[in-house]
């Protein structure tokens, strides 16, 4: 996915983060000439989708 954010969203000049919020977060970041580096950070929705499905369900 890292390679899509760099072919959609990279810029010439300016430095790029991208937050992808799922049910594990992950964090790239795009510079112009480098590869892309990125990261998962960890839960992302899964703390509030457990929540949800036990109040819910």
């Amino acid at each position: 996915m890292q390679t899509c954010y760099q072919a959609m969203l990279a810029h010439p000049k300016e430095r790029v983060v991208v937050l992808k919020i799922g049910d594990v977060a992950n964090l790239s970041l795009l510079l112009h000439g480098t590869p892309v580096h990125g990261f998962g950070t960890g839960t992302g929705n899964m703390l509030m989708d457990g929540w949800v499905w036990r109040n819910f369900s």
